[in-house]
């Protein structure tokens, strides 16, 4: 779906599928289109379905790749681009915001604190597998969400922001979510992708017990432990399609979402053409 030169939503499920994307549209792929962005949000704020109308002094660049680091009222792009999407999802599905059943796979950050705010039966949490951990979050809850424990059926949405390449078993915590998920739910993830690879890229792995690096260690940001961080297991590729799907959702595919007027854009000079947007899951129970 096409709007004007600078706001798309567009479903992809494959690799082939962002080629043909790319030679159709190719201002999405070029370095001037984040330059626009950027420059628009910084000049006129941003109108959002969830955040509503905030000005350019809500907007801050605090580093060079805008998927982060362009921040409007605290909320980076990739984490305004679910929100966008998941505000979507509920006025598609007739379903009122108070009604709504969200669960986040996370509880105690700004983007958990937002969705808390706004819809009534939002619910979030937090993987801290030590005691000391667990009684910090009280009365958050802790959850592995490799292994849930909410009855199969739950929630209408699933709220992951760059968290599933953290999960020691893939595979695990998509069942986990399609199970959870009501017939028709939808997990909404955005995950660092690698867009031009067909398969998974392995970094880590758990054998007996023991965790087994396959490639250098990398480390994202955890707010349950500032220090360490978060060790990446795995960057997902094409095929977590197919693995959505075995995992038990009936449908799937990546939404890609590149819009000025919301301020919502990725960058990275160092890669040719890079999309300037941002990948969302759209997995349907």
């Amino acid at each position: 779906m096409a709007g004007s030169p600078f706001q798309i939503v567009q479903t992809l499920s494959s690799q082939e599928d962002l080629g043909r994307f790319a030679k159709v549209r190719p201002e999405f792929f070029e370095d001037y289109s984040e330059d626009l962005i950027r420059q628009h949000c910084q000049i006129h704020g941003i109108g959002s379905d969830f955040q509503g109308r905030l000005g350019p002094e809500h907007v801050s660049v605090i580093g060079d790749e805008l998927r982060e680091h362009l921040l409007v009222g605290g909320l980076n792009s990739r984490q305004r681009a679910v929100v966008e999407l998941l505000i979507g999802f509920l006025r598609e599905q007739g379903i009122d915001e108070d009604a709504a059943r969200i669960y986040g796979h996370e509880g105690i950050t700004h983007l958990a604190r937002a969705l808390r705010g706004r819809f009534l039966r939002f619910l979030g949490s937090e993987y801290g597998p030590s005691v000391e951990q667990r009684e910090w979050l009280w009365p958050i809850p802790q959850a592995d969400v490799c292994a849930l424990e909410f009855p199969s059926s739950s929630f209408d949405a699933i709220v992951s922001c760059d968290v599933l390449e953290h999960v020691p078993d893939l595979d695990a915590a998509l069942s986990e979510a399609a199970r959870v998920l009501r017939p028709g739910g939808r997990l909404l993830a955005t995950f660092p992708f690698h867009w031009y690879h067909d398969t998974t890229m392995i970094f880590a792995t758990v054998e007996d017990g023991q965790i087994r690096h396959h490639l250098p260690p990398i480390y994202h940001g955890n707010p349950m432990d500032q220090d360490g961080g978060a060790l990446v297991f795995q960057i997902p590729g094409w095929d977590v399609i197919e693995r959505a799907r075995a995992a038990g959702f009936s449908s799937a595919s990546m939404t890609f979402i590149c819009d000025q007027n919301k301020g919502i854009v990725a960058s990275s000079r160092l890669e040719p053409m890079r999309p300037k947007g941002v990948f969302v899951t759209a997995f349907d129970r």
